[in-house]
């Protein structure tokens, strides 16, 4: 008799042999026989769920926005559309561009 699994040469437990090792023993497992380490591999995969479901999920695109213009910008003062960080007319900086002045610490003598 072999087993369904592996197709390894299988003893019945009814037969009686004294140099017989132990995963070659018949295990009966839905109408089938198997032997002992192929038994204790299909309990580990019987505990684990069966109705696993995967769903193929589409790698979404990612969409790339690539600007033909410079942004333009509205003057506060005069209400001039301009490009950069200062306004043609009035000279006005663009508040988007000012940095803070950065505070330095005193020295201690």
């Amino acid at each position: 008799m072999q087993c369904c699994l592996c197709n390894e040469i299988l003893i019945l437990p009814s037969d009686t042999f004294q140099a017989t090792e132990s995963k070659n023993f018949a295990v009966k497992y839905e109408n089938k026989y198997i032997c002992t380490g192929c038994h204790d591999v299909q309990l580990l995969f019987d505990d684990t769920p069966n109705k696993v479901s995967r769903k193929k999920i589409e790698p979404v695109k990612k969409k790339i926005i690539v600007f033909d213009q410079s942004p333009k910008y509205t003057c506060i003062k005069c209400q001039n559309i301009y490009e950069g960080s200062k306004c043609e007319k009035c000279q006005m900086l663009n508040p988007l561009f000012v940095r803070k002045i950065k505070n330095k610490k005193k020295k201690k003598r």
